[in-house]
């Protein structure tokens, strides 16, 4: 639990920390190598060549259209593209991307990438997101991200 509600903002619910997964490990790709390869298989050494040609080219109709759906269920939808692309993380040191919820009526979820810039009036490294604008900081001592307040 320590990954969600990092962030105190009354437009932020929560937030969660996310790395990126290599490509051929997303669930809309390795899956689907699978299923694809286990058609040829079948096709190959069950079935035995041409005599059920229509069935093959169904099986691979279906499995091309299930895999589309899922490549397009990422673009649809946050959480759909954060589990299946990513993966969790309790560490911000550890995090590329943050998933970022918004309250009710406050926007739509992102996925945003996390920034780390040196600060010029310190010289401590800075980690933060930029969500609808408005810039978060990771305070160290309180495990948060904070919106940055102007004087």
């Amino acid at each position: 639990k320590a990954c969600s509600s990092m962030t105190v903002n009354e437009d932020v619910e929560y937030t969660t920390l996310y790395k990126p997964l290599p490509i051929l490990i997303h669930g809309y790709v390795l899956p689907f190598v699978f299923l694809y390869l286990l058609l040829v298989c079948g096709w190959v050494f069950v079935f035995e060549g041409f005599e059920h040609l229509e069935a093959l080219f169904i099986c691979c109709a279906v499995i091309a259209t299930l895999n589309v759906i899922t490549c397009l269920s990422c673009v649809w939808s946050v959480h759909v593209r954060c589990l299946l692309t990513c993966k969790k993380v309790l560490s911000v040191k550890d995090a590329t991307l943050v998933k970022v919820v918004p309250t009710a009526n406050s926007g739509s979820t992102e996925l945003v990438s996390i920034r780390k810039e040196m600060d010029v009036l310190t010289g401590n490294e800075v980690i933060l997101f930029t969500f609808q604008k408005i810039k978060y900081v990771f305070d160290e001592e309180k495990k948060i991200f904070s919106a940055v307040k102007f004087p």
